[in-house]
């Protein structure tokens, strides 16, 4: 009877954890993605305004 009270607030602390940490470094790559998607679509559009002033 003890054991269920120590392990059961235990695996909600494991369980809240790994989906914190799942979640973050997803979050994390999502936000990597579309800062570096943003980074190359203004790289792209400046060298078609460059090609464009030629």
């Amino acid at each position: 009877m003890l054991n269920e009270y120590i392990i059961s607030p235990l695996w909600a602390v494991v369980t809240l954890v790994l989906c914190g940490t799942i979640f973050g470094s997803c979050t994390v790559a999502l936000i990597c993605t579309i800062y570096h998607g943003l980074k190359e679509r203004r790289k792209n559009q400046k060298e078609q305004i460059d090609d464009d002033s030629r």
